[in-house]
């Protein structure tokens, strides 16, 4: 499996103690999200965009996938900046945004932005 560039998951480690998990949209990827991971890491967030399965990759890898991969893993990157960070928020665009829904209401974060969900 061949990841497009640009596409790939991303961390930004910031320096304010908070972490923003960013969820991108359906058929996107998370260079969509860097602007706004960008924009946040320069205020001192640590910032984790993680790439959603099937995404980023091929139209069959994507056909190959269904909505409870793309749960698992933005479930996933919430745990990962659970283990160091206690303030964690959370923003999705689009289909990310339902997923931002979904971690909102099952985990804690401080706030959470949906973005043309």
């Amino acid at each position: 499996m061949q990841i497009m560039e640009g596409a790939e998951t991303f961390l930004l480690e910031g320096n304010n103690g908070k972490a923003v998990l960013l969820l991108h949209g359906y058929t996107g990827t998370t260079a969509e999200m860097r602007p706004l991971g960008n924009h946040l890491h320069s205020l001192g967030y640590t910032v984790l965009c993680p790439r959603l399965p099937g995404h980023g990759t091929s139209v069959e890898d994507l056909n190959e996938t269904v909505a409870s991969q793309w749960v698992a893993a933005a479930k996933l990157g919430y745990a990962i900046l659970a283990k160091q960070y206690s303030k964690i928020y959370v923003a999705g665009l689009s289909m990310g945004g339902l997923l931002a829904i979904v971690i909102a209401a099952t985990e804690k974060v401080e706030r959470a932005a949906f973005l043309a969900t």
